[in-house]
């Protein structure tokens, strides 16, 4: 009988157990429900002002190097990216994008072969 007693014991506290899983878990639910429908603007507000001051400042750095690239380009008949590259202390990614630039606004010919200088217009 003391087994019988002993699993009964068992029983009663596995089905109180879930009960207060269950409750549990419904009571998690409604936290998750309730996050997912607030929004936290300051947060997300703070974080699109950096990312958007962060770009202008980029853009601005960049405006500013294609103005002294450009000085410089004006004072030369010929330019390649790699020129760029080495009297401005830049990347090649940065350079291309400079050069082609510089192209596109009539500065300098149009290449077919970013390896080789293009005459100044």
């Amino acid at each position: 009988m003391k087994e019988h007693d002993m699993s009964e014991d068992l029983s009663k506290k596995v089905k109180q157990l879930e009960t207060e899983l269950d409750q549990t878990k419904l009571k998690i639910r409604k936290i998750i429900d309730y996050l997912g429908d607030i929004r936290i603007p300051e947060f997300e507000d703070y974080f699109a002002t950096e990312i958007e001051e962060f770009a202008n400042e980029e853009l601005k750095k960049e405006e500013e190097l294609y103005r002294r690239v450009l000085k410089s380009v004006k004072e030369r008949e010929i330019i390649s990216v790699f020129t760029i590259m080495r009297e401005f202390s830049i990347g090649y990614a940065k350079a291309t994008r400079i050069f082609t630039k510089l192209e596109e606004n009539d500065i300098i010919e149009k290449s077919k072969d970013l390896g080789k200088p293009s005459r100044v217009l």
